[in-house]
């Protein structure tokens, strides 16, 4: 037997869909059919019956002790909640009653697309743009969420934000979101990390951002491995990726090399203008430079450390002036909206749309697919199922 060949078992209840499914699998180049007996296999279509549940489970068993390798779900339209179960347990497609051949055959060439057998080249991912703080308490969370909120207005649900920053991250105030899940769920599952386990626990807001939060106790630790397995599917699911990515320093460092760009932000002090110096002299050393934008936060027109002297003392250019508006930035974290809904006329608002403007432009989303995640989305908005496989994004 061929190393390309997958063998796939049918464990499927109803006879004529087992039947047809037996039918479209033969007929399938590259595919070995197996019987229910014992031993390793590289796919299973699976019905479950009476209890799913438990069957699911046993399912999830079964694919950690490297007995199962992909699984298929074949039933009727089923729950939002069997749905995400399913999709905790491996299962990559969902194949709907009554069956046919040619969901069969869809599944299997996307099936190969993830083993890397049918696809020339990689599949183009999103922009990823880390908004960092020269030191904390700066107004980098602000800027990332404001950011994130902005051009997401004009790419509703093509833009996600991830919140790396530690002991403790804060954006869901922000967005006046309670939150079921954290990237803890990542550092917990990293071998089923994938586009749909992701928006299996990623929380939409109204606007249709995606945010991924940061663990409320702070005692998860995202190394960098899983780091950037997490940032690389991220950038799969979005086609712009925002990173809330804490206070310049190593993490910083290490994510300055993986981001598309990044934005410094920094006060009118002193001290943060020194830190700000020594992030950019360590960048510099390492030829990072050149992907990083400075925004200085909470300006005076009338401040003692005058832009053009903070600028010669950065060696670097200030590419946005955020002015001093406390009360415009606060009254929207108390809201848990957009600073540009809070305080529309404010200048800090004009100036926030102005960086996403400049920001965020990134190449319009690929053609949609059939695809698990639709399928949930269907499911959750309460509309109808398409009669096709569904497969990972």
């Amino acid at each position: 037997m061929s190393a390309d060949t997958i063998t796939v078992t049918l464990a499927v209840r109803d006879p004529e869909a087992k039947r047809v499914l037996a039918q479209a699998a033969r007929e399938c180049p590259g595919v070995h059919l197996n019987g229910e007996g014992p031993g390793p296999v590289d796919l299973l279509v699976f019905e479950p019956g009476a209890e799913p549940g438990a069957e699911l489970d046993r399912l999830e068993r079964a694919r950690r002790d490297g007995r199962v390798g992909e699984v298929f779900l074949v039933g009727r339209e089923p729950s939002p909640e069997l749905l995400i179960r399913a999709i905790r347990a491996g299962v990559t497609e969902f194949l709907p009653l009554p069956a046919t051949a040619r969901d069969l055959a869809e599944a299997l060439a996307r099936s190969r697309e993830r083993r890397g057998g049918g696809r020339e080249q990689a599949r183009d991912t999103g922009r990823t743009l880390a908004v960092i703080g020269a030191k904390p308490g700066v107004g980098a969370s602000t800027v990332a969420v404001n950011l994130a909120l902005e051009t997401n207005r004009s790419h509703p649900g093509r833009v996600g934000l991830l919140d790396l920053r530690e002991p403790q991250g804060e954006t869901p105030y922000f967005l006046d979101l309670e939150c079921a899940y954290t990237w803890e769920e990542v550092v917990n599952n990293l071998a089923r990390l994938d586009c749909t386990f992701l928006d299996s626990i990623i929380t939409r807001h109204s606007s249709g951002l995606g945010l991924l939060p940061a663990p409320a106790d702070g005692r998860a630790k995202l190394d960098g491995p899983a780091r950037e397995h997490l940032l690389a599917e991220m950038s799969r699911l979005f086609d712009l990726l925002v990173l809330d990515a804490g206070v310049a320093g190593e993490q910083a460092i290490d994510l300055m090399r993986r981001v598309d760009g990044a934005v410094l932000v920094l006060n009118p002090t002193l001290p943060c203008l020194a830190r700000a110096r020594a992030f950019l002299e360590e960048l510099r050393r390492q030829g990072l430079a050149d992907k990083v934008r400075l925004a200085m936060n909470r300006h005076l027109a009338e401040s003692e450390i005058d832009p053009v002297e903070a600028s010669e003392v950065l060696g670097h250019a200030l590419d946005w002036l955020l002015p001093d508006d406390a009360r415009s930035a606060l009254s929207a974290l108390n809201q848990g909206r957009a600073v540009a809904e809070a305080a529309p006329k404010s200048r800090l608002a004009r100036t926030l749309r102005r960086m996403a403007a400049d920001l965020g432009g990134f190449a319009e989303a690929p053609a949609a697919r059939p695809g698990f995640l639709g399928l949930l989305r269907r499911l959750r908005s309460g509309g109808k199922t398409a009669s096709q496989g569904l497969g990972v994004a």
